[in-house]
C-alpha cells in the first residue's frame, strides 16, 4: 500500500528525472481541473457501456489512468504548497468524526 505522501514523493522524483519544468500553482490547478474534467468524461463513457451491456474493462481502466492523473496533480500541488497529504487527510478525518459522533 502506498501512503499519498509516498505517492507525493514519487511525483516528485519523476518530475526530477524526466527534467520537468516547474509549473506555478496557477497553473497545477488549472492541470487538476482538467484532469477531473478527463476523469468525469471517462466515468461517464464507463456508465454508458455498462448500462447498454458492452465490453467495458478498457473503459474500467481508462477511469483508474485518469484517477491516477487527478491524484498525481492533488501531489504536484502538495509539493509545491508544501502540505503533507497524510497529515492533512488525517486531520478532515478527525474533523469528520468529532462531528459524526457529536450529531449522534
Amino acid at each position: 500500500m502506498v501512503t499519498l505522501e509516498q505517492l507525493c514523493q514519487r511525483a516528485r522524483e519523476i518530475a526530477a528525472l524526466a527534467n520537468w519544468p516547474e509549473h506555478t500553482v496557477e497553473q497545477r490547478t488549472l492541470y487538476l481541473v482538467a484532469e477531473v474534467g478527463e476523469l468525469a468524461e471517462a466515468i461517464l463513457h464507463l456508465v454508458r457501456q455498462r448500462q447498454t451491456g458492452q465490453e467495458h474493462t478498457a473503459a474500467l481502466e481508462a477511469v483508474g489512468m485518469e484517477m491516477h492523473d487527478v491524484l498525481w496533480n492533488i501531489c504536484e500541488l502538495a509539493n509545491a504548497l508544501n502540505i503533507d497529504l497524510d497529515e492533512a487527510v488525517e486531520k478532515k478525518r478527525e474533523m469528520i468524526l468529532r462531528k459524526v459522533t457529536k450529531e449522534h
